[in-house]
């Protein structure tokens, strides 16, 4: 079996979807503002662009003024922020397989 570079081997194998499947589609929406689109592709699309363009700020901030930023959160509140990410794309990735599959 030979797969392109844009075909997905998990969806080569199952015919489902990844919990990943989308989520370039996503972030190039966003990056053209679109959004809409980009939460249409994938969930956590804008979520990604948004903490990357928060990284690519503080880097270059950093490297202006020539200090570290740092920012100083709680385990607690570094744990929750996960486990809602990995909650919101883990309900994703069962509602799209329920769609796929017309459970």
């Amino acid at each position: 079996m030979q797969l392109s570079i844009s075909e997905c081997c998990f969806h080569s194998l199952t015919g489902v979807s990844c919990p990943t499947c989308g989520l370039s589609r996503s972030l190039h929406a966003g990056a053209d503002l679109q959004w809409i689109s980009a939460a249409q592709f994938h969930i956590l699309g804008p979520v990604v662009l948004l903490i990357l363009m928060l990284i690519s700020i503080k880097l270059m901030a950093e490297v202006i003024i020539r200090k570290k930023i740092s920012f100083s959160l709680t385990a607690m509140v570094k744990k929750s922020i996960i486990f809602g990410i990995l909650s919101i794309w883990l309900i994703f990735f069962l509602i799209r397989l329920i769609a796929e599959l017309k459970l």
